[in-house]
């Protein structure tokens, strides 16, 4: 019964951007529940997603005419970087990206 209550504020935040404040993706990959969230007054994302244990940045982000929102997000981690991209609009997911070619794709509310 959540989930109606859930996607609907989703919905909503993702459609009205020119608004918004933050916009929340509710994501599940192969293990766990994790949200990602993007300020589009200071352009900081966020996410709980459990690779993700230092601050995460925000490399670049694009907004579309057509109410999408593209934010590729990167930790540093010293020696190496950690990254995804988080996809805001009508289609709702967040690619991770791992080694030289691996990417995986999580379907988000």
């Amino acid at each position: 019964m959540l989930r109606p209550v859930l996607l609907a504020l989703v919905l909503t935040l993702a459609t009205s951007s020119a608004h918004a404040k933050k916009l929340l993706l509710t994501c599940q990959d192969a293990r766990h529940k994790y949200e990602v969230t993007f300020d589009t007054i200071s352009k900081k994302i966020t996410t709980t997603h459990r690779l993700f244990s230092k601050p995460v940045s925000t490399e670049r982000f694009e907004e579309h005419e057509d109410e999408h929102l593209l934010v590729w997000g990167v930790m540093d981690m010293g020696n190496s970087k950690r990254n995804f991209l988080a996809h805001f609009g009508r289609e709702r997911w967040v690619k991770h990206f791992t080694g030289y070619n691996d990417v995986s794709t999580d379907d988000c509310l």
